[in-house]
């Protein structure tokens, strides 16, 4: 049968629409499932980990949002008080402290954003919120870098909870100090000096470069977040040297271009907006405030490196003795890891000197190149070099912080980064079917189960409670039992330091502190003098002065007073007598309410107000008045 040309051509139009749907539909088909296969392919290995990251981050949130402490550091309350103030008077000096110089700034951001929120929330409360949300964000960033290192995402989730759960950093995630943001930071830099180290990230002379200048200003930032991580110049340094990246001299000059300017542009600004000058030498002259302070240097190295010790174990455990919450029968973990670290150190040397005597050197070559063959201990690249850089970052916090106000564990939590990042790398050397890893992994969830116990036991919990923060009481009860327009006259110094800062924050008094004047002077004389300066001038404005009670019955004051300019008790109240007349005692015996309490701190509920006779008589003031025949025009 012979078809019509009609019908042929209907035919050949319906093959020709078929031929080209099939082939449009059937390329697109494909792509689609490329894309569904590429799309499975990376379901595979992100998501059961991105879930776990997220979790990560909710926990240590949580955790470190029901745990904030209610004993809050003279630094904390300074730097809430200092944004407070900027935000009453404008003055940038409130805001630009020269030694963590964007901090006050960060606080205040997140101060201003919190009360979107929650419109009453105070700038200490705003302050220990941001802390919490960077200390997760770091154990975060920690997890994700050690399980990229170690190729082995459990070991590096492990670490980053040893590290989120260890005191010193536990302490700053629930307190408003400024050490933990730059801690972070370095977390980030990190990350960068990882990629350094990989050379398929620096494969090109520009990618070198790049990662070279990320990581100069990553360190510009955590130096501008605490002038103390300048400290990590040499491994930063070390990081770029030892890096396969070419040509080095570049990557070198990128990194220390990049930080310079960036700190350098910072430094010049914040030092021209708080008025301390815009020529080089003033900037670095109120840069480096504190160094020309000598009570901050420490050379007795024999000493300090006990104390060193006991810093590095108290931010990874808390210690009874240095929480100051002693408690009868629990066992003293600080003291086993100090015989601990002995014994293995002596171990280690009697094993180092068989190993040179040749006894051990050759089972020594069978165990390593049978891990080798095991996939022990056979680290990439990146890891391989990042090692010694992580053992410079410790020797140069070291070296620095045992002459820096040695035995301060705060100081010291910079150095668990790295000391984690071995521990997860130990942890990731056994191979997965080894029959050495179920042992190795059981053992470090269960230390790290009983570091959580006892940090919580022994530091945060107590720190938690505002009844056992006497410091808080008693400035909430100079609040309560004084007038509003007077002035406190303290120490400022020993254990009653933290006064200067509770007082005008909690109590809403102005302070007068006796150590702040004699160390802005030249001399006791001048420092004398400046102190009477500022009592005739508070008197002169119609306002009482009141004098603390530790500056007449207590000499922990006069301990660090007598030290640093020589002047003692005795000669601080004939100094007062001769020139005022120190009226009756005043003492407050009534209970604080517990809605000034809570209103004056953000408590989530009232402080115990319950006092001992002492606490009631350690707490007594006595006004002063000028003498008629002495009264200043």
């Amino acid at each position: 049968m012979r078809l019509s040309d009609p019908y042929l051509c209907w035919m050949r139009r319906v093959t020709a629409a078929a031929r080209r749907w099939w082939h449009t539909d059937r390329d697109r088909w494909t792509a689609a499932r490329r894309a569904w296969g590429w799309a499975r392919s990376r379901a595979r290995c992100c998501p059961p980990f991105l879930p776990g990251y997220a979790a990560l981050f909710v926990l240590f949130s949580l955790l470190y949002l029901a745990t904030s402490t209610r004993d809050y550091t003279f630094d904390a309350v300074a730097y809430a008080g200092q944004i407070r103030q900027f935000g009453e008077t404008g003055e940038w000096r409130w805001l630009l402290h020269p030694h963590h110089v964007l901090f006050n700034g960060l606080g205040l951001l997140a101060h201003r954003f919190f009360r979107l929120f929650h419109p009453d929330i105070n700038t200490l409360a705003a302050l220990q919120v941001m802390n919490a949300l960077l200390g997760a964000s770091g154990v975060l960033l920690f997890a994700a870098v050690a399980g990229h290192l170690c190729r082995d995402r459990n070991a590096g989730l492990l670490a980053a909870a040893g590290l989120g759960l260890s005191y010193g950093y536990w302490t700053c995630a629930t307190d408003g100090r400024a050490n933990l943001a730059g801690v972070v930071v370095l977390v980030a830099a990190l990350g960068a000096m990882a990629r350094l180290q990989d050379a398929r990230q620096t494969r090109t002379a520009h990618a070198y470069v790049a990662r070279a200048g990320v990581l100069g200003a990553l360190h510009a930032l955590a130096t501008l977040l605490h002038q103390s991580h300048a400290l990590l110049l040499p491994a930063a340094l070390l990081a770029v040297c030892r890096s396969p990246g070419q040509p080095r001299r570049r990557g070198v000059a990128a990194y220390l271009g990049t930080l310079a300017a960036v700190a350098g542009l910072v430094y010049l600004v914040a030092a021209s907006l708080a008025g301390a000058g815009r020529g080089p030498m003033a900037v670095l002259a109120w840069a480096t405030t504190y160094a020309h302070q000598g009570h901050w240097w420490s050379f007795a190295l024999w000493r300090n490196l006990g104390h060193d010790v006991n810093a590095i174990l108290h931010a990874v455990i808390a210690q009874p003795r240095l929480t100051g919450f002693g408690m009868s029968g629990w066992v003293p973990l600080g003291a086993i890891l100090k015989s601990a670290t002995v014994l293995g150190l002596l171990v280690l040397g009697v094993w180092r000197w068989l190993a040179w005597r040749g006894t051990a050197a050759a089972f020594w070559v069978r165990l390593a190149a049978a891990g080798e063959e095991a996939g022990w201990g056979a680290p990439r690249r990146a890891r391989r070099g990042l090692v010694p850089v992580l053992l410079v970052w410790i020797g140069s916090y070291a070296a620095f912080f045992t002459v820096w106000n040695p035995g301060y564990f705060v100081f010291w939590v910079p150095v668990l980064v790295p000391l984690w990042l071995l521990a997860a790398f130990h942890l990731s050397a056994v191979p997965r079917r080894h029959p050495a890893r179920p042992g190795r992994w059981a053992g470090a969830v269960a230390a790290l189960a009983i570091l959580a116990v006892n940090n919580v036991v022994v530091g945060i919990a107590p720190h938690a409670v505002a009844a056992n923060n006497g410091r808080l009481l008693k400035a909430l009860a100079v609040g309560a039992h004084s007038d509003p327009g007077a002035v406190i006259l303290l120490a400022g110094a020993g254990d009653g330091a933290d006064a200067e800062v509770y007082v005008p924050y909690f109590a809403g008094r102005e302070v007068i502190a006796v150590n702040t004047l004699l160390g802005r002077a030249p001399t006791k004389a001048h420092g004398l003098a400046s102190l009477r300066a500022a009592i005739n001038q508070a008197l002169a404005s119609g306002r009482r002065v009141f004098l603390h009670e530790e500056l007449v019955s207590s000499e922990g004051p006069y301990r660090v007073l007598a030290a640093r300019y020589g002047l003692t008790r005795p000669e601080l109240l004939a100094f007062l007598r001769r020139h005022y007349r120190l009226g009756r005692p005043v003492r407050w015996l009534a209970p604080v309410e517990a809605k000034d309490a809570s209103a004056n701190y953000g408590a989530r509920g009232a402080p115990d107000t319950r006092r001992t006779t002492a606490d009631r008589n350690s707490q007594g003031r006595k006004v002063v008045q000028p003498q008629a025949s002495r009264r200043m025009p």
